[in-house]
């Protein structure tokens, strides 16, 4: 009974670690990562080298600095910045903010990351900076970038720049 016992023991160890990884899922997407940065390991990938636009990895660093300067109290969730011409013109995914209204920065924020909006983006960089020019400046320099990666808040003008995924992840997660 013993070497019954210990038969199916191996028999079962065997089949458990020998059964294979599954493959990634298939998100219908062009390219993925999952990554847990901590151990600087890529759980899950899909096309991981491919080079890709950066605008939602911006609309996300934009939105840190957004946190950051509200857990400073340099801005508040309340406040209402009259939105310019150059927010309401941005091109691109837009919450159709018009010029000259005043928005609230909770607003703001939804519409940047809810909608993606490159307008809401524009308006918190000019609302926290003075200009978006000048926000680029607060996403570079905890990187250590000083504004050599970084054009705007949105992205939208780089219409050939294309970043590596994990490695502006890795930084962005290291500095923050």
């Amino acid at each position: 009974m013993k070497q019954f016992s210990f038969l199916l023991l191996i028999s079962l160890s065997i089949n458990l670690f020998s059964s294979p990884i599954p493959k990634p899922p298939d998100l219908g997407v062009g390219s993925y990562i999952l990554y847990e940065p901590t151990t600087d390991t890529v759980i899950a990938s899909f096309n991981e080298n491919e080079s890709v636009e950066v605008a939602s990895l911006t609309k996300l660093m934009t939105s840190y600095v957004v946190a950051d300067q509200i857990k400073q109290g340099y801005i508040s969730m309340e406040d209402e910045p009259t939105i310019s011409v150059k927010a309401w013109q941005t091109p691109g995914s837009q919450m159709f903010i018009r010029e000259g209204t005043k928005v609230k920065v909770s607003d703001l924020v939804k519409g940047m990351v809810i909608i993606s909006g490159n307008d809401a983006s524009v308006a918190l960089a000019e609302h926290i900076a003075g200009s978006e020019e000048n926000f680029v400046y607060l996403m570079d320099l905890p990187n250590g970038f000083i504004c050599k990666n970084h054009f705007n808040a949105v992205f939208y003008q780089l219409n050939d720049f294309h970043l590596d995924k994990t490695k502006i992840i890795n930084i962005y997660y290291k500095q923050w």
